[in-house]
């Protein structure tokens, strides 16, 4: 139940060793090959450079690394890693905080960004490409109805002006790509233009979905050429993380392509934040998305791809950061619906739950943690989670963990992958004065 429970968070509060007693100690650590350790160096991206400095030609550290800076220099980062034999990456931890509303600096992000925009793009625009068409159909379909030989008349004479004239049949085709009935009948043209909205005379004003329309979130786009409509399309994203994209036409008989404005260009959506991290990471290595908060677990849950889990906040330097028994419950009730692998960070100082006398902070307590998930594993619903939670007796505790069987257990920790701690020998003594001890020195 506790192998490789623990993550080396040594480099972080309250500890927060410097990197060269970080390093020490875990070079030690793995010397002793403790198996309630993982093994694992969480560092955060902005801190590589000096984690490398500190190592010797004979070091051999597997990292879960912190992108501590968003997306800006993680795939140099990564790329880093992989070019370093004493560096192997175990897993990717990433704040969604520290990339929702940000512009990402650096090229390889940037370019990671315009290819998931692009991505949007053409997705959005197949879907209102597809809805305009079944709107002109349906429209067609109607007028033929009512009035066949119209409706047989207008598609001939379409037919005929392709066949006579190569621009003609050029329009035909892209009529063709708006709507199964472009330039058939009134009624097709009418619902594809509706389908497209309707542009202001002179320039085209865009700006990204749900942002404010100030100078610094427009694009100009110029007015098409006489004789065709303007064409302008923003791509940006909702409170939900969903990419959107709009289209404008004026009233011309043709359509021109004049401008694109992105509005991603500030990563806006939790499924665009994670596309950027995906795109970066290259599916080499799990990645476990850590919400910005509580509130978006249910989100950030849904938006998981396979071998991505959910990374919890237990707590931190400020009360605010401590969720409450059944906030957290509920979280990890909405991972284990889902199938989703959790991983735990901060706060988790000792086993059990208990108050801080100096801070005066409530922490939750590691094999709480675990118990309760073992609850939501086995179907409990979030009360009696959050009941496994708020468990402060050591020996009401460590009797539940030990009363679960071989599959209760197995089935407990596919689901809790691990938690950070700064503190690599306090787990490990409390867990055998409770009686749940793991062998020094076995694997």
């Amino acid at each position: 139940m506790l192998d490789a429970l623990v993550d080396d968070a040594g480099l972080f509060p309250p500890t927060a060793l410097d990197m060269a007693d970080a390093v020490r100690r875990h070079i030690d650590d793995q010397a002793g090959r403790h198996p309630m350790l993982s093994h694992r160096f969480l560092c955060p991206a902005s801190r590589l450079g000096e984690l490398r400095s500190r190592l010797n030609g004979g070091h051999r550290l597997r990292v879960g690394l912190i992108a501590d800076t968003g997306t800006d220099g993680l795939a140099d980062a990564l790329a880093e890693i992989d070019i370093d034999p004493r560096l192997e990456i175990a897993l990717l931890e990433v704040p969604l905080a520290a990339i929702l509303g940000h512009r990402p600096t650096d090229h390889a992000t940037n370019r990671a960004l315009a290819d998931a925009t692009d991505a949007a793009l053409r997705d959005t625009a197949d879907v209102a490409m597809r809805d305009a068409a079944n709107t002109a159909m349906r429209h067609a379909t109607i007028r033929a109805e009512t009035d066949g030989a119209a409706a047989d008349g207008a598609m001939r004479d379409a037919a005929d002006d392709a066949a006579a004239d190569d621009a003609a049949a050029d329009d035909a085709i892209d009529d063709a790509a708006a709507g199964p009935m472009g330039g058939a009948t009134n009624a097709a043209d009418d619902a594809i233009d509706d389908a497209a909205g309707r542009a202001t005379d002179g320039a085209a004003d865009v700006a990204p979905a749900g942002a404010a329309a100030d100078d610094s979130a427009r694009a100009t786009v110029p007015r098409a050429a006489a004789g065709t409509t303007a064409v302008g399309m923003t791509v940006g994203a909702t409170a939900d993380g969903t990419a959107t994209a709009g289209a404008a036409a004026d009233d011309s008989a043709g359509t021109t392509a004049v401008g694109t404005a992105v509005g991603a260009a500030v990563v806006g959506g939790i499924e665009d934040a994670m596309a950027i991290v995906r795109k970066v990471a290259r599916g080499s290595v799990p990645i476990f998305f850590e919400p910005a908060s509580y509130e978006r677990v249910p989100e950030t849950v849904r938006a998981l791809q396979e071998n991505e889990g959910l990374k919890l906040r237990c707590g931190g330097l400020r009360a605010e950061l401590f969720p409450s028994p059944s906030t957290l419950a509920g979280a990890l009730v909405t991972a284990v619906a889902a199938g989703v692998p959790v991983k735990a960070t901060a706060g988790l100082h000792e086993a059990v739950r208990h108050r801080d006398p100096t801070t005066g902070f409530t922490h939750h307590g590691y094999l709480n943690l675990l118990l309760a998930t073992a609850e939501a594993v086995a179907g409990a619903e979030t009360y009696d989670v959050r009941t496994a939670l708020e468990i402060t007796d050591p020996a009401e505790l460590t009797g539940w963990l030990k009363a679960l069987d071989e599959r209760a257990v197995d089935r407990l920790r596919r689901t809790f992958v691990s938690y950070g701690s700064c503190s690599t020998r306090t787990p490990i003594d409390q867990a055998r004065d409770l009686g749940l001890g793991l062998e020094e020195g076995r694997q």
